[in-house]
């Protein structure tokens, strides 16, 4: 019994090695008949501006001021690792 599965075992394993074998040339022939590697120019990455970027959501038009926010929640309604590392 054991020599019939290890038979099936390697048939299957020698029948998936060759279809990888027989796919992987294919896909070789067919770029080998395609154009030559095309190089495309290179460009020069845009220097950053030394100013500092707002960023604000999608959703908002414009950044809302820090008086319209809300508060945080106070450290006692924390919980776990998290509450007493803000205790501290």
């Amino acid at each position: 019994m054991k020599k019939k599965s290890l038979l099936v075992v390697l048939l299957v394993t020698g029948l998936a090695l060759a279809a990888f074998i027989v796919t992987r040339q294919n896909q070789t022939q067919t770029n080998a008949g395609g154009p030559a590697s095309v190089k495309e120019p290179r460009t020069t990455p845009q220097p950053r501006s030394s100013a500092p970027v707002k960023l604000v959501p999608a959703y908002y038009e414009t950044a809302p001021s820090l008086s319209t926010l809300a508060k945080t929640l106070p450290p006692e309604q924390f919980s776990g690792k998290g509450g007493k590392l803000i205790r501290l």
